[in-house]
């Protein structure tokens, strides 16, 4: 429903969600995240438009229970990463947009994907067990090795007929790597101030894709925190069905989106969750459209269908309704009384 009625904004993050479960024998798709605030329980990929923070597009990892009979994921044949960003990303095709990603995300095909469907993007760049594929990460580190801190450089290639680029920034202990497919050196954002090993100081600021990343790269963390913190329906509303725990986490991030949306294209003041949720708790208690199908239920039927508006259309000739089924009749023009305009009509 999200991907035919909400249009995501120029700027949107990528990241991860965690709904909590501690029996990992009940919970299918069971990850444990050590990071994370709630470490144990099922994980989503997720993903927020940062003009209104409103989460739009998610996904269950399944892991290895992924049932083998299940029919194949779109973009399944492009690898699991690639396959992951593509789908959370359809709402943005087409649009020029930019999406932000963690170090998970760190793929290069994935990236160039994303570019030849409209949408740019830029992910971190960190060594696990290896450097991700095509990025020769030890060559930069020791290239910018006797560079100062601030300074910066970017490394081109082409991947697929798709341009990217490797932005390295040094830093006072480390080399800040970025695989993007837009953005330029030009700095951006507030001053930064760092001291060099031998004392001296030095005051810089982000290239763009550098700066936009930290600017933007807690749009799911925010809308997490809103969901867990003060109080998470997910702990409150005790339950032993798995079933009903993900029935329990999309509630949540339904709530959170209602808020999210009441704030930013209503100019709705923004107030603490728990607070929101019992006026959103209100309305649909005392729910004026459920009020019309009570009372729509108490007509007879005749009032029923006086009150459904409805078009008239001709019946064929020689036809004639039995149930809901039209069939042959004797009658070249069967007519019958239309409850709307009292009168008999064919």
């Amino acid at each position: 429903n999200m991907k035919k009625v909400y249009l995501p904004g120029w700027i949107n993050d990528l990241d991860e969600s965690m709904s909590k479960w501690i029996e990992q024998f009940t919970c299918p798709g069971f990850m444990i995240v050590p990071r994370k605030p709630w470490p144990c329980g099922n994980e989503y990929h997720t993903i927020v438009d940062n003009t209104s923070d409103v989460l739009f597009a998610l996904e269950l990892v399944e892991g290895k229970d992924s049932p083998p009979q299940a029919v194949p994921k779109k973009y399944a044949e492009k690898g699991k990463t690639v396959s992951l960003v593509l789908r959370l990303t359809e709402s943005l095709s087409g649009t020029g947009a930019i999406v932000t990603m963690d170090s998970g995300f760190s793929v290069l095909q994935a990236i160039t994907e994303l570019k030849a469907k409209g949408i740019y993007a830029a992910a971190v760049v960190k060594k696990r067990r290896y450097w991700p594929r095509y990025v020769k990460g030890d060559d930069i580190i020791q290239y910018m090795g006797d560079k100062q801190i601030g300074d910066a450089c970017v490394q081109r290639g082409t991947l697929n007929g798709e341009s990217f680029k490797i932005v390295a920034l040094k830093e006072a202990d480390y080399v800040m790597m970025m695989m993007t497919t837009y953005g330029t050196l030009e700095r951006h954002g507030r001053e930064i101030t760092k001291k060099t090993l031998d004392g001296q100081t030095n005051k810089y600021q982000y290239p763009e894709v550098i700066h936009k990343h930290y600017a933007y790269r807690d749009g799911v963390d925010n809308h997490n925190s809103r969901r867990m913190h003060p109080i998470a329906i997910e702990e409150q509303m005790k339950t032993s069905r798995w079933a009903f725990r993900v029935f329990q986490f999309l509630l949540a991030v339904t709530e959170v989106n209602c808020h999210n949306a009441a704030v930013h294209f209503q100019q709705e003041p923004k107030m603490r969750q728990h607070l929101f949720r019992r006026e959103l708790a209100d309305e649909l208690i005392n729910n004026e459209y459920l009020s019309q199908e009570i009372r729509r239920e108490s007509l007879g039927r005749t009032a029923k269908m006086r009150d459904t508006r409805h078009d008239l259309v001709s019946v064929p000739a020689f036809k004639k309704f039995r149930g809901s089924e039209l069939v042959d009749g004797k009658c070249r023009y069967p007519t019958w009384k239309c409850c709307d305009l009292n009168k008999r009509v064919r």
